[in-house]
C-alpha cells in the first residue's frame, strides 16, 4: 500500500480515502497527480476560457465590440475614411480547441472566399472558404492554434517587401533608394531596376498602395519586379532595354498603421496629383518624375484592388481625359491587347472588361481627372513635361475571385509576369499588323535561344509565334 500523507490546514476537511481492494487512495495524492494532465487539456474541456482579439502589429485594425460566449462581435476601424469601406486585420489569441463566430455590425465586410487565414505570423495566408455570409465567418482552433490571424484579403505588410527584395540582395540590377520621408518619419522605398539613365529606351513607372489597404496588388508587383530579374530572355530584355522605376507602397504610413487610405479625407493619396501635394511621399514622387522622366514615363503602371465583390480585372487606362476623345488612348488600347494576347497565368486579362468599365464611366459624364487618375495621366495640372506615346494604366486586380480563379499570392504573382511579358512584346512592336488576338501561349524556342509567345486569332486559321528579341537583333517569326 502506498500512502502520502499531506498536512491538513486547521478547518479543512480531513484527508478522505477511497477503499480499492486493499489499497487506501488519498483523493489528493489523485489529485495532484491528474492535475496537470487537467491542465494540458483545459484549451480542450474549458470553452469559457478566455480569448483575446489583438491588432498590435503592423497593418492591425479591428474594433472590438463584445464578446459573448463563442460569438465575437466587431467592425472595422475607418479612421479618417469618408463613408464606409471594408479593410479589417485581427489575430484570435487563446481559443484553442473552441469554434468561434466572428460578427461584423455595421457593413459588408467579407469578400466571396471569406476571410484570408494565417497560422505562422501573417507569413503565410490561404482563403478560409467560400463566405456564407457577407457579415460573419466561423473559424475552428486546433491545439496548436495558440495565435491564428484573419484579414478581409491576405495583408501584404513592409516585412514582406523586405523579406521579397533580402532573396534578391545579390542582384547587381536592383538598387534599393529612398524617395522621401512619410509624415510619420519612414523611409518610402524606391526601386531602381534594369538599365539607369539615358542609355534606356524605355522608362517605365510602377506604382502599388496608392490606397494602403489594397493589399493584394503588392503580389502583383512582385511577380513583375521578378519577371524583370529573373534569368529569362523576357528578363534579359528588359534589363537591357528599360529603366524601370518602383514604389511598391506610397502609403507606407497608412499600410504599417492599418489604415483603409481609401477615400481619407480630406483627399487619398490617389487623389494627391492635382495642385500641391499635401502628402510628402507622392511629393517626392511628383519631383523624381520630373527629374527622371520629364514629367511622363513611357510606361505608368498603377495597381490597385477594388470594391468587395468585384470579379474581373479591369483598367482605368481607356477613359479619356479632359477635352480628349477615346482615340486619345490609343497606346494604352494597343498594350491592353497585347496583354490580352500574350497572358499565360490563371487570372485572365479581358480587354472587353475595360471597354465596359470607360463606356459607363463616360455614361456617367467621369473622367480620369478623378479616382482613376494616374500620376501621370493628361489631366492639367498634374506633372509638368510630357512625352510621346506614353501608356498610363492603372489596373484593378479583384481580391478573392477572378471569374471563378481564386487570387492568390502565386496567381498575383503571375499577373505581375504577364504585365512584364505585354511590356516586351508591345515594345518591339511585334503585335502592331495582327488581328485581334485571343488565347494564348508561352512556349520554349525550338533552338533553346529564347522563349516564343505563340498568338492564335480568331479571324485568322494560322497560329503565329514570336521569338522575343536578343539585344541588338529584331523579331523573329515562325508562321505554323
Amino acid at each position: 500500500m502506498f500512502r502520502l500523507d499531506l498536512p491538513t490546514p486547521k478547518g479543512s476537511i480531513p484527508p478522505r480515502t477511497l477503499g480499492r481492494d486493499d489499497e487506501d487512495v488519498d483523493m489528493r495524492v489523485v489529485v495532484s497527480r491528474v492535475m496537470p494532465f487537467a491542465l494540458f487539456l483545459a484549451p480542450w474541456i474549458a470553452p469559457g476560457a478566455e480569448v483575446r482579439i489583438a491588432s498590435d502589429f503592423p497593418g492591425g485594425n479591428i474594433v472590438i465590440e463584445r464578446i459573448e460566449g463563442d460569438d465575437v462581435f466587431v467592425h472595422q476601424d475607418l479612421r479618417d475614411t469618408k463613408g464606409d469601406w471594408f479593410y479589417w486585420y485581427f489575430a484570435v489569441r487563446g481559443a484553442q480547441g473552441r469554434e468561434l463566430t466572428f460578427h461584423f455590425t455595421r457593413s459588408r465586410a467579407i469578400g466571396p472566399l471569406g476571410p484570408g487565414v494565417s497560422r505562422d505570423g501573417g507569413r503565410s495566408w490561404a482563403w478560409l472558404g467560400r463566405r456564407g455570409s457577407p457579415t460573419s465567418f466561423t473559424c475552428g482552433f486546433g491545439s496548436d492554434d495558440t495565435e491564428v490571424r484573419f484579414s478581409f484579403g491576405m495583408p501584404y505588410q513592409h516585412a514582406d517587401l523586405m523579406r521579397f527584395l533580402e532573396r534578391h540582395a545579390k542582384k547587381p540590377c536592383l538598387k534599393r533608394e529612398v524617395l522621401g520621408k512619410t509624415r510619420k518619419g519612414r523611409p518610402v522605398d524606391l526601386l531602381r531596376i534594369g538599365r539607369p539613365g539615358a542609355r534606356a529606351k524605355h522608362k517605365v513607372l510602377v506604382t502599388a498602395r496608392h490606397h494602403a489597404c489594397e493589399m493584394m496588388a503588392s503580389y502583383v508587383a512582385e511577380g513583375l519586379i521578378d519577371a524583370f530579374l529573373e534569368d529569362s530572355e523576357t528578363g534579359r530584355w528588359l534589363r537591357e532595354h528599360v529603366d524601370c522605376a518602383v514604389v511598391p507602397m506610397v502609403d507606407l504610413d497608412g499600410v504599417e498603421d492599418g489604415d483603409q487610405g481609401k477615400n481619407r479625407q480630406p483627399h487619398d493619396h490617389k487623389a494627391d496629383y492635382r495642385g500641391t501635394s499635401i502628402y510628402p511621399e507622392v511629393a517626392a514622387l511628383r519631383k523624381f518624375l520630373a527629374e527622371w522622366a520629364g514629367g511622363r514615363p513611357d510606361v505608368d503602371i498603377d495597381l490597385h484592388n477594388p470594391g468587395i465583390n468585384h470579379d474581373r480585372i479591369y483598367t482605368h487606362a481607356l477613359r479619356a481625359a479632359v477635352g480628349e476623345g477615346p482615340e486619345s488612348r490609343a497606346p494604352e488600347r494597343k498594350f491592353l491587347e497585347t496583354l490580352e494576347a500574350v497572358q499565360r497565368g490563371p487570372m485572365k486579362f479581358r480587354l472587353q472588361d475595360s471597354v465596359d468599365f470607360a463606356a459607363r464611366m463616360a455614361a456617367k459624364s467621369k473622367t480620369a481627372e478623378g479616382e482613376g487618375a494616374t500620376p501621370g495621366d493628361k489631366v492639367p495640372g498634374t506633372m509638368a513635361g510630357s512625352r510621346d506615346g506614353e501608356v498610363n494604366a492603372g489596373f484593378e486586380i479583384p481580391y478573392a475571385l477572378v471569374g471563378d480563379v481564386p487570387v492568390t499570392p502565386d496567381s498575383a504573382r503571375a499577373f505581375g509576369h504577364d504585365i512584364a511579358r505585354a511590356l516586351v512584346v508591345s515594345a518591339n512592336g511585334i503585335l502592331g499588323d495582327l488581328p485581334e488576338a485571343g488565347a494564348s501561349a508561352l512556349h520554349p524556342s525550338p533552338t533553346g535561344q529564347a522563349e516564343e509567345i505563340a498568338v492564335s486569332h480568331p479571324t485568322a486559321t494560322r497560329r503565329e509565334r514570336f521569338a522575343l528579341p536578343k539585344a541588338g537583333h529584331t523579331a523573329r517569326v515562325i508562321i505554323e
